[in-house]
């Protein structure tokens, strides 16, 4: 068999593997673990990669100024944890696996993968099965609306969330930001491409979450534009793009973070940063705060800042510990980790805008929206440290 044709075959059960995950992993326990897995998999076969071909390896500056701000990031949560003392070793360990299997994929996938699908005939397959996913995804939706096949999420505006068998109506968002991106870098055929990528908006609307409303509406503008004018999307024009999402969610943001002093999400963010104050500049380090292990081993911060009463932080019920993004940054990284980690988006934006090709605005189109959701869902979600994140993570690391 073809080499080309296998690193084809192998990307389609990646595909499929990736997307039934959120299920697979309530219904087989191994499966819980399959984003660590395969990151720590992929970051080993780039190294034997590298062995093996016995070549110097050219990484560019900013990947080099990437690289550099996590290991800063990694110091500074060994010695806050080393000082402190908030959280045991292995949950420490198994954070840090966390917390960096994103970037592992990032680097590793892109650099595995590259020049290695058929151009005449692995692209079409994979389009196939991008399209046969979300046939089978929009008839199931459609058949649960009438029969209710699959427990429904919350009810919203008078009608019941959608999350089909995913268990929670964002994997199944992001899931539908996975196969976009997919269907713009292997889609060829433009009419059916944007049926494909319409119907995926669908199901991203669908799921009655805020954020995947605002980012449906911003990733139209962002298609529109990018395919339109032709043009790379200058990081105002994004900004602008993120401003109109806000605009879309404010009633949500209002709620979360102004109005409801208990609300889980805006307890975090407000205690972050008291944390960051009192902490500075280190934070209190991997595994103490606003991550899942800080909920698995309940950290003590939660009662010392008085929010261990509050539904979702509790040491009997902490779910919605892990609900958002940034708070685990400031607080267990501090201000010096935050804007660390703040460039590090910003870079991987600017390492896109570099390999932006007009030939190829498919790719360039699918990164960019990759990057958004990334963006947006960081405000209500765990995002980059999320499984979720890590098919993003192999789109984002795709090389032209």
């Amino acid at each position: 068999m073809a080499k080309n044709k296998k690193i084809t075959i192998l990307y389609i059960f990646l595909l499929y593997i990736l997307i039934l995950q959120p299920f697979l992993q309530k219904k087989i326990e191994i499966f819980q673990y399959t984003d660590e897995v395969f990151a720590l998999i992929l970051f080993g076969c780039a190294i034997i990669k590298i062995i093996k071909n016995n070549k110097k390896i050219k990484v560019s500056k900013r990947n080099i100024i990437i690289i550099s701000c996590l290991l800063v990031i990694l110091c500074l949560g060994i010695l806050s944890n080393f000082i402190f003392g908030y959280q045991e070793l292995k949950y420490v360990v198994a954070d840090i696996i966390v917390f960096y299997k994103f970037y592992l994929v990032y680097f590793s996938f892109g650099f595995i993968l590259k020049n290695k699908i058929n151009e005449e005939n692995g692209e079409k397959t994979i389009y196939f099965h991008i399209k046969l996913i979300t046939v089978i995804l929009t008839i199931l939706t459609l058949l649960n609306y009438v029969f209710r096949i699959f427990p429904s999420g919350d009810e919203r505006y008078g009608i019941k969330a959608n999350e089909l068998f995913f268990g929670h109506p964002t994997a199944l968002a992001a899931m539908s930001v996975f196969l976009i991106a997919n269907a713009f870098i292997f889609g060829k055929e433009k009419q059916s491409k944007y049926y494909v990528v319409g119907v995926l908006l669908f199901l991203m609307i669908s799921t009655l979450r805020m954020k995947a409303i605002a980012f449906a509406f911003g990733a139209i503008v962002l298609i529109i534009y990018i395919n339109k004018f032709n043009k790379k999307l200058q990081l105002y024009k994004l900004l602008l793009v993120g401003i109109l999402c806000l605009i879309i969610s404010f009633n949500q943001i209002k709620f979360y973070f102004i109005e409801d002093n208990q609300t889980a999400r805006g307890a975090l963010f407000r205690t972050s940063f008291e944390i960051a104050n009192d902490y500075f500049p280190i934070g209190t380090g991997f595994g103490t705060f606003a991550s899942n292990f800080s909920g698995e081993n309940y950290s003590p911060l939660y009662e010392k800042y008085g929010i261990n009463d509050i539904w979702g932080l509790s040491a009997e019920d902490p779910a919605f510990i892990s609900d958002s993004f940034w708070p685990m940054i400031i607080g267990q990284f501090g201000y010096i980790g935050a804007i660390l980690y703040m460039i590090c988006v910003i870079l991987i934006y600017e390492d896109i805008q570099r390999k932006y090709n007009k030939e190829k605005k498919g790719v360039y189109t699918a990164k960019m929206l990759c990057l958004l959701y990334l963006v947006i869902s960081s405000i209500a979600e765990s995002a980059f440290v999320n499984p979720l994140s890590i098919p993003l993570a192999m789109i984002l690391s795709i090389e032209d």
